[in-house]
């Protein structure tokens, strides 16, 4: 910093005179003002810096000793730095905005190596972020993020690059957020409470500024529940532990940070008899169980537009489905079987006939002609048709009560 002195000459002159002095430039405009105390010592100095006519420096003197400079750098007319001294060297800075209120404030030690500086980073007047500096390297930092009075950031540094922060990011007084940092100041790990209860539950990890694993642990046994990895940005793998005992039961694998395959272990032996496929849009599209745990599947479920479409079950392990059931609008339409395993689906059951919970078609003999139709309503049978010639030209049919008991019989000609 430097210092503008005037040397006076000539004797001692009263307070309330003037002493004018050119600048260097030698015009016609003066560049220096002093002003003397009663014993002729100098009391203020005034300089022009810019020769626009307007002073923007004043340094002030107190026993002829320099106790403070006020500055306007940026020449608008207002004061927007003070630097106050102490045994001729600078103590203290302060910024102030446009409305004269301070928003900085340096310390320094007899060094002139700062010590403090103390910010007010929410413009309400207060300043609410400190740093403390050593050998002037900042070593530690708190800041009152939101005006509440209470400290929410603490921040600390090794050989001035940042090493850890804590956070408090729902004042209640209890750290949330823990995060450590690389040499060359990215994030190396974060530590989060999501939950409030005052326990670490998440845990990131990042490489070149980017996440590349994610974990949690809600149950705070130091077993994570569930592991996610992250390749530019976006998770390429998930691993869960559905039912917490420390092995992971499911799996996603992600492609554009969409998952394509989920696989499950659903009755947790270690195998993952499950497996979930999904489209672009990361909508199911079809989904297939080992529900006997014999390492095949046979169970398919198909799906359009996210919504299940198709039932699909191999009953007796022989590869090839033997149950099929048709939904619409999440509802069950149409279901037919082969209860025989011969290949032929003689068993066909419709749930979308006006007026009846389900009608159930029986071909028994495999000739597409319906040998036995059965109709139900509020789980009970109620009527029941037989062909009794087998070529689907007469019928048999009963009626029965509400109950269940049979009430009616007759022969129908089918039209």
């Amino acid at each position: 910093m430097a210092l503008v002195f005037l040397v006076l000459s000539g004797g001692f002159l009263k307070a309330e005179n003037l002493v004018q002095q050119k600048g260097i430039d030698r015009d016609a405009k003066v560049d220096q003002t002093a002003l003397l105390d009663d014993d002729g010592r100098l009391r203020e100095l005034r300089i022009d810096t810019n020769q626009d006519g307007i002073d923007d420096v004043f340094q002030i003197y107190k026993n002829g000793a320099l106790i403070r400079i006020e500055r306007d750098a940026d020449f608008d007319g207002k004061i927007d730095t003070r630097d106050w001294f102490e045994n001729g060297k600078r103590a203290l800075q302060e910024r102030l905005n446009p409305q004269g209120h301070v928003v900085q404030a340096i310390t320094f030690n007899a060094q002139g190596q700062i010590t403090t500086v103390k910010t007010d980073t929410c413009d309400d007047g207060e300043l609410d972020t400190i740093q403390q500096y050593e050998g002037g390297l900042v070593q530690a930092s708190t800041r009152d993020s939101n005006g509440d009075g209470r400290i929410d950031i603490w921040d600390f540094f090794r050989d001035g690059r940042p090493q850890e922060r804590r956070r408090d990011d729902n004042a209640d007084g209890r750290v949330d957020v823990t995060i450590t940092f690389n040499l060359d100041g990215s994030p190396a790990t974060s530590r989060h409470d999501t939950d409030n209860d005052g326990q670490m539950d998440l845990l990131r990890i990042y490489r070149d500024g980017r996440m590349v694993k994610q974990e949690t642990d809600q149950n705070n046994d130091g077993k994570p529940e569930s592991r996610t990895l992250f390749k530019n940005g976006q998770p390429i793998e998930k691993r869960v532990d559905v039912n917490q005992d420390g092995t992971f039961d499911r799996s996603v694998t992600f492609a554009g940070g969409k998952p394509v395959l989920q696989r499950e272990d659903m009755d947790f032996d270690g195998q993952q008899e499950t497996a979930t496929f999904f489209n672009d849009k990361g909508e199911r599209v079809r989904s297939e169980h080992d529900t006997t745990s014999n390492g095949r599947p046979d169970t398919w479920q198909f799906y359009t537009g996210g919504a299940l479409a198709v039932m699909e079950q191999d009953r007796n392990n022989d590869g090839k489905p033997d149950l099929r059931l048709r939904y619409k609008d999440g509802r069950r339409e149409k279901l037919i079987r082969d209860d025989d395993f011969d290949g032929r689906f003689e068993n066909t059951q419709r749930f979308n006939l006006p007026g009846w919970q389900v009608v159930v078609e029986i071909d028994n003999d495999g000739d597409r002609n319906i040998d036995t139709r059965f109709f139900y309503k509020d789980d009970v049978l109620r009527i029941k048709e037989e062909d009794a010639t087998s070529n689907g030209d007469g019928f048999l049919r009963e009626y029965y009560d509400a109950k269940g008991a049979l009430v009616k019989s007759e022969e129908a000609q089918d039209a």
